[in-house]
């Protein structure tokens, strides 16, 4: 594989553009298509995805946080109407 074809092969990944461009900067600076390039890659792509279950885990909770204080508010007694 050159470098056209990986990046070719890159670009049919669903990518955040900003992660694409960074992909394809490190394609073009390399001297070749090698396993140090793909094992960095792979690496950037790990950690990327290492972000976005750490993100997730993030929102789960703060879905929870909320959810307990939907269910805190509609446990409140309601005022006397007069």
């Amino acid at each position: 594989m050159n470098k056209e074809e990986l990046k070719k092969y890159l670009e049919g990944m669903e990518l955040e553009e900003g992660l694409r461009k960074v992909l394809f900067e490190i394609v073009d600076k390399a001297e070749a298509v090698n396993n140090t390039l793909l094992d960095t890659i792979a690496d950037i792509l790990d950690l990327q995805a290492d972000f976005y279950d750490k993100s997730a885990d993030l929102l789960d909770e703060e879905a929870e946080i909320y959810k307990t204080l939907a269910e805190d508010l509609n446990a409140l007694p309601e005022s006397p109407t007069k």
